[in-house]
């Protein structure tokens, strides 16, 4: 404890990229991809929102959805870009207020955002 607060060390995006391009990262993205992929088979059309480091699991759904990715600004970020016309596809936000009104978006997905997230109340509101 450090004058009435606990220093915490925080994951970055750099963190999570190291971790994904490893050989155990990629069993894990794999199987979490599966997994959205059997939950979200139609969604064509729809505004999806990553929270945290959600960009390599996007990645699927760029073609024909509006997907926009958020990093928190404590976990830094990195280029996102949709490949077919190179627009930027992430922004950082507060993790207790999004840039989004209620029902902008058809799915969510938070990952890597609750262990990193400095109101998580908050965010679980927004959310």
């Amino acid at each position: 404890m450090m004058n009435g607060y606990t220093k915490r060390m925080w994951s970055t995006i750099e963190d999570f990229n190291l971790f994904y391009n490893t050989p155990l990262g990629k069993v894990v993205q794999n199987t979490v991809q599966k997994n959205i992929n059997h939950r979200w088979h139609r969604t064509q059309g729809e505004t999806i929102i990553g929270l945290g480091h959600a960009d390599p699991f996007l990645k699927p759904f760029i073609d024909k959805n509006t997907v926009i990715s958020f990093t928190f600004h404590h976990q830094g970020t990195s280029p996102f870009t949709n490949p077919q016309n190179g627009k930027n596809l992430s922004a950082q936000a507060n993790d207790y207020a999004l840039p989004l009104m209620s029902y902008d978006a058809h799915k969510i997905f938070l990952i890597h955002g609750l262990e990193n997230s400095l109101h998580i109340q908050g965010l679980l509101t927004e959310s």
